[in-house]
């Protein structure tokens, strides 16, 4: 056990990419120039290294993300020609034409992804296999790519006025430019942009009730996965000397999306393995193409058969600790629990959430008809009533996802009914699901790291304190067995959801059935929770089917049937009335 300890001391160094990268590099020149980048074998080495570029940009919205993508190849063969027509045509050096090679797939990436983003998985894989037949049709229609005769790339200066740069030195070049690409693949999945794309591809709908614009952060991740991949395209023309459309078809896209399924999707080493793997192998093999195919099927199949998420699975990433938000000095006075004022500043009307006439049907049915709340600052209204009553189209209703018809929405004075989803997130509402929604793909720091970077900076900062103190306390941070929601009950999953909803520092928290499936423990830890959550100043609205737990935290009830609101008051008197238990109860 010491001497396992000492191993894990001594490879943690290592484990880190401004360690491990200079030796990489190293030993790739090493190996390059000692086989000499002009042999066969020092070709095969090149070739690898720009695939590896393409593959670890495809990782981004196929990885990071989960997309569909057909479209690498078509991007790498981009670069390809637009820095092969730049140096043949105009003389330009490779300090320009890599750059601009990188901004032209960059480009063409954000067209493409402007409209598919918006379709489903299958949808983009179609647009961007679309992408890749025409890009090779364009190439082989016009004369300044050489046409179907393809063209030749002649020797070229690194800068502008040098010496033509011999293969050492574009091997060199090449090298470089794959580890930097791989240490900048390495960071962006430690960033907020990585664990807000694997959030969005764990769960759309969680990851815009986090304020996640998920349709814009798609674009930009596919935008800036075929940057890359135009960037290993971009330096082709100088290891083979010439381009032509037949070198970038379908094919080629096809075996940068096997890179990173048999390596593993999304993780920071696995695109580098099944690059190694399914790279090199067609390569070594391509004298003999009976057996490659079924070399390339026979790997494959055993990879998604026994380790389906590839040879690397593991997803998670470390958080480090200068990214945690800055919380602020919590404001003087009273502790959690007894404070009675929060951090927003009392107005002449101290209703956090108003609904007025608001409408929402679906066909014929009238899912929400003309409904009235006032939500003051501090206070917990609860939302009963029958399945099918509206009550949680009613939270869709004010979060977004569903627009309201007619009827305003103000929060905090403002309207909100227009805006989007996302946007209403950032505003300082917060909520949770009927079935917890939490990120698979992210681990219980990133979870908690990736609510705080989406926290209503106007919110108190207690909150954030109160939500890690809380899943500290239930056993979910600090764990040492608790690395994910993969290790997580039912009931540490709700604690987890809800721990994330009161980390964002929300002015609104809406609980969706939130002591469903929870022990008579847990429903009094979740009591006390929204007790805390309260007295900071945060307005809480709970639809439950827990009578009990109702009329011990609410402050006023609302009771909906068919749409309408049928009553509505404080929870002593729920019991009380007729038309509630007719509807509700039940009569005897």
């Amino acid at each position: 056990m010491t001497a396992m300890k000492s191993r894990t001391r001594l490879l943690t160094p290592l484990s880190h990419p401004l360690v491990h990268s200079p030796l990489a590099l190293a030993a790739i020149l090493a190996i390059g120039l000692r086989l000499g980048p002009a042999t066969y074998w020092g070709f095969l080495v090149t070739l690898t290294l720009l695939y590896a570029i393409a593959a670890l940009g495809l990782n981004i919205p196929g990885g990071f993300f989960g997309a569909l993508t057909m479209g690498q190849g078509a991007v790498f063969g981009i670069g390809a020609y637009m820095s092969a027509i730049l140096t043949a045509h105009y003389g330009l050096p490779i300090v320009v034409t890599v750059p601009v090679s990188f901004l032209a797939g960059g480009l063409v990436g954000l067209l493409m992804a402007a409209p598919a983003a918006r379709l489903d998985r299958l949808g983009l894989g179609m647009v961007t296999l679309g992408a890749t037949i025409i890009v090779a049709d364009i190439a082989t229609n016009l004369s300044i790519t050489g046409g179907p005769n393809g063209l030749v790339v002649p020797p070229v200066a690194i800068i502008p006025g040098g010496r033509a740069v011999g293969p050492d030195g574009i091997y060199a070049l090449i090298a470089f430019t794959a580890v930097l690409t791989y240490v900048g693949h390495w960071y962006l999945r430690l960033s907020n942009f990585g664990r807000s794309a694997l959030a969005t591809k764990s769960d759309q709908l969680a990851a815009t009730a986090f304020g996640v614009n998920t349709y814009w952060l798609q674009v930009l991740g596919f935008s800036i996965g075929s940057a890359l991949g135009a960037l290993g395209g971009g330096f082709y023309g100088y290891v083979e000397g010439f381009v032509s459309p037949g070198s970038f078809g379908a094919d080629l896209s096809v075996l940068f999306l096997l890179m990173i399924l048999f390596g593993g999707a999304g993780s920071r080493v696995g695109p580098v393995l099944g690059i190694v793997v399914i790279g090199i192998l067609p390569l070594v093999l391509s004298r003999y193409p009976s057996i490659n195919i079924y070399v390339d099927g026979a790997l494959l199949i055993v990879v998604m058969r026994f380790m389906p998420r590839g040879l690397c699975a593991r997803s998670y990433a470390p958080v480090r600790k200068r990214e945690r938000r800055r919380i602020h000095p919590a404001p003087a006075g009273p502790r959690p629990g007894i404070a009675t004022t929060g951090a927003w500043s009392r107005s002449a009307s101290d209703d956090l959430l108003v609904l007025d006439q608001v409408s929402r049907s679906f066909g014929g049915i009238r899912a929400l008809d003309k409904v009235d709340i006032n939500l003051a600052r501090g206070q917990v209204m609860a939302v009963v009533g029958p399945n099918g009553s509206g009550k949680t189209t009613l939270m869709n209703v004010i979060c977004g996802y569903y627009p309201a018809q007619s009827g305003s929405i103000l929060l905090t004075g403002q309207p909100i009914q227009q805006r989007r989803p996302a946007a209403i997130a950032r505003m300082g509402v917060a909520r949770t699901f009927q079935v917890p929604k939490t990120f698979r793909e992210l681990s219980i720091d990133e979870h908690i790291a990736l609510a705080e970077h989406y926290a209503d900076p106007e919110g108190d900062p207690r909150l954030a304190k109160l939500a890690e103190s809380f899943l500290r306390e239930v056993g979910i941070v600090g764990a040492s067995k608790v690395r994910g929601p993969r290790e997580l009950d039912h009931g540490h999953l709700r604690f987890l959801e809800i721990g994330n909803a009161i980390a964002r520092c929300p002015r609104l928290l809406l609980l969706d059935e939130p002591a469903a499936g929870l022990s008579a423990t847990e429903i009094e830890r979740l009591l006390q929770l929204i007790t805390d959550v309260t007295a900071m100043g945060s307005s809480v609205m709970l639809v439950e089917h827990h009578l009990d737990l109702v009329c011990d935290i609410a402050d006023t009830v609302l009771v909906m049937h068919l749409g309408k609101e049928l009553w509505h008051g404080e929870p002593g008197q729920l019991k009380q009335n007729d038309l509630v238990r007719e509807a509700y109860l039940g009569v005897v």
